[in-house]
């Protein structure tokens, strides 16, 4: 047997005559290349996400208490006392309609019901203009 010569292009080796020999025939595995080592970075420093908040309007949250008993506790972030008001609401609701029924009863109820009504909304406006001044000025914004 003959030594054996480098490998032709196609993975087969031949002996010193030109021969191609069948036991030189096997293809060598493929080799996994090896990534480069990554070069080490220095670390980059964190910066905390900046939340953006828009400044509330007190405006629109007495204008919300006007259209809806509690609607502007609720804008507000007073969850409570919107949901108070809100109930609040509909019981004067409730007996406004309850003093439609009769004339005896319009004359009593209905003007009690009208000066609740007014008493919340003004209370409930002020409360909710004010809670807003105070949401923008923890969180630093103007308003």
């Amino acid at each position: 047997m003959e030594p054996a010569t480098p490998s032709s292009p196609d993975g087969e080796r031949s002996t010193a005559d030109g021969e191609r020999s069948a036991a030189a025939a096997v293809p060598t595995p493929y080799a996994v290349p090896v990534p480069p080592p990554q070069p080490a970075y220095p670390p980059v420093p964190y910066a905390p996400p900046q939340v953006v908040v828009a400044p509330k309007s007190a405006g629109i949250a007495y204008l919300l208490s006007f259209l809806w008993l509690g609607a502007g506790n609720l804008y507000a972030g007073q969850l409570g006392l919107g949901v108070a008001l809100i109930v609040t609401n509909a019981f004067l609701m409730f007996f406004g309609l309850i003093g439609l029924v009769s004339v005896v009863l319009a004359i009593v109820v209905v003007p009690l019901v009208f000066v609740g009504w007014l008493v919340l909304f003004l209370v409930s406006g002020v409360t909710a203009a004010g809670a807003v001044n105070q949401a923008n000025a923890r969180l630093g914004l103007p308003g």
